[in-house]
């Protein structure tokens, strides 16, 4: 648990829109809206790098959630996806670093398991609907 806090259970899933953007480097920005266990209906915020490999890519990067009451949660994040015939799937990892309100002192780990399915392609980036699960344990 964190400073004075209680080990709680988070699970939740999600929806929304992933822009990777080519370059050097590659970016990515994810925005979803999401339902959660002590967080009620949630908007999350992801910006991060993003390095192809053969089989998918790695990334790391940033994310912001918003609770419905408007407390925050912030997150680093790293995690890798395997191409599919439609996108990709894959695991993202959140450890969080703190928050606003309740989430002050915040810390945990947040485990999305994502599934990307492409919706456009440009000679400069790709757009992908995402829908996600998310489980894993928060204290505050």
């Amino acid at each position: 648990a964190g400073q004075g806090g209680t080990a709680r259970p988070i699970e939740g899933t999600g929806t929304g829109t992933n822009i990777v953007t080519f370059g050097v480097p590659t970016t990515i920005v994810v925005d979803e809206v999401a339902d959660m266990s002590h967080l009620g209906a949630t908007t999350i915020h992801l910006e991060g790098a993003v390095t192809p490999t053969v089989t998918g890519s790695v990334l790391s990067g940033t994310a912001i959630m918003v609770a419905a009451n408007g407390d925050t949660l912030t997150l680093a994040l790293s995690g890798t996806t395997t191409n599919t015939p439609t996108g990709a799937q894959g695991v993202v990892v959140g450890q969080i670093t703190g928050g606003t309100g309740r989430f002050e002192s915040a810390s945990g780990t947040i485990t999305d398991n994502v599934v990307l399915t492409i919706t456009s392609v440009t000679p400069t980036g790709v757009v992908a609907a995402v829908s996600s699960t998310f489980s894993g344990s928060i204290s505050y």
